[in-house]
């Protein structure tokens, strides 16, 4: 009865496990895509989006470094309006964050 338990406690956890949202890619180039991040983030030139997008992923690496363990500065909400016109809008920025270190965790990101 034991082992019939256990078995279905680890197909109810498979199960579980799918209903998550999928992971992007591991990143094997955390400064490659760091510099494809920016190069997108460039070609925004109209109203100056991208500018801001640089500057506010500037903001938020500026912070990490001087207050990396402020956790504040390393949980970044996803649903944040300003954050979602800054740089979640914008091709390039979350990629930019994950080749951080960020990782997507339910509606947020997370150093």
């Amino acid at each position: 009865a034991a082992a019939a338990t256990a078995g279905a406690g680890a197909g109810a956890e498979a199960a579980a496990a799918t209903d998550a949202p999928p992971q992007p890619p591991t990143i094997d180039n955390p400064t490659e895509t760091m510099n494809q991040s920016i190069g997108k983030l460039t070609l925004y030139r109209a109203g100056g989006d991208g500018a801001t997008g640089m500057r506010t992923l500037l903001a938020y690496v500026t912070n990490l470094l001087n207050r990396p363990d402020e956790p504040k500065f390393r949980t970044i909400n996803l649903d944040n309006a300003a954050f979602k016109r800054r740089v979640g809008g914008l091709a390039g920025g979350i990629s930019f964050l994950r080749a951080v270190g960020y990782k997507r965790q339910e509606r947020s990101l997370i150093l």
